[in-house]
């Protein structure tokens, strides 16, 4: 495990959420190998972050989810076309970015969250309450 997720591992403790590091294992293996423009855009590194400012006190549930939902990760795409030029789009929630990766696919950065951030959002309710 690296430094960072001994970091996220302490700070679960911390607010007595241990059991979420799963989901954050999960994000950080599907965005492993993604060429982010910068290591702090990484999930792992964000979410570190949001967890430093979370009070275990305090509804650490929704503001955990609402902070995750919209990591500037999710913003960053990868897609190719398949045999018929059809665009196959990579969903992180889904599927690790290693695994979906070629040599043609195509990566770029959107405006928007992908998939949409109601369905990160039920993603993460999903996977912290379970």
């Amino acid at each position: 495990m690296n430094q960072t997720l001994d970091l996220i591992k302490k700070e679960l403790n911390r607010i007595h959420k241990p059991n979420w590091l799963t989901a954050v294992l999960k994000l950080d293996e599907h965005f492993s190998g993604y060429p982010f423009d910068d290591d702090s855009q990484a999930p792992a590194a964000a979410i570190f972050e949001i967890l430093k400012d979370i009070d275990a006190n305090d509804a650490p549930e929704e503001r955990f989810v609402s902070r995750v939902r919209q990591l500037d990760a999710f913003t960053f795409r990868a897609y190719y076309l398949d045999q018929d030029a059809n665009a196959v789009y990579w969903n992180p929630l889904q599927e690790r970015f290693l695994e979906f990766s070629n040599n043609k696919t195509i990566r770029y950065q959107a405006d928007m969250e992908y998939p949409a951030t109601d369905i990160i959002r039920l993603w993460l309710y999903t996977q912290i309450t379970h």
